[in-house]
């Protein structure tokens, strides 16, 4: 003798078990990542120090990566930066001057003392460090970073 078992209805236990199972797949998904041996898509926190004859910078550093994308980070009154890169493999790196009207940490400059400021301008301490030679912000000016994956501490001495 061939029993039947009926069909599952709708409001059934299975019913509801199985896309709470695959919620569940789908969450531990997202929460744990995938992961790559390249390092692409993984952020690596790289700082460090730029300097000119032991000097402070002032500007801006621009990282360009095997995927040809930009990265940008402020040189700090200090001559530090942070920064992190989107993966590993071999950086170029120019080295920007300020623009006018703005100090090292990209805020704007004041006006001169005898105007009168808003109130909602910023306090700016430390004064600004040295201009970088301008072939430091051109292509091939020989400046370059490997990521190697996690932290580095990467400082540029700029001749």
């Amino acid at each position: 003798m061939i029993r039947r078992v009926p069909p599952v209805s709708s409001g059934s236990v299975v019913s509801v078990v199985r896309p709470l199972a695959l919620l569940g797949f789908l969450a531990t998904l997202s929460a744990g990542g995938c992961s790559s041996s390249s390092g692409s898509g993984s952020g690596n926190a790289i700082s460090g120090k730029v300097t000119l004859n032991g000097q402070a910078v002032a500007g801006t550093l621009a990282f360009t990566g095997p995927d040809n994308k930009d990265v940008s980070a402020p040189i700090n009154a200090d001559g530090t930066y942070q920064v992190t890169l989107p993966g590993k493999g071999d950086y170029t790196i120019l080295v920007k001057p300020l623009a006018a009207g703005m100090n090292k940490g990209g805020a704007p400059v004041p006006p001169p003392k005898d105007a009168p400021a808003p109130k909602d301008m910023p306090d700016i301490k430390g004064s600004p460090g040295v201009p970088p030679p301008a072939r430091y912000a051109q292509p091939n000016n020989g400046l370059k970073l490997t990521v190697t994956g996690g932290p580095q501490t990467h400082d540029i001495e700029l001749k």
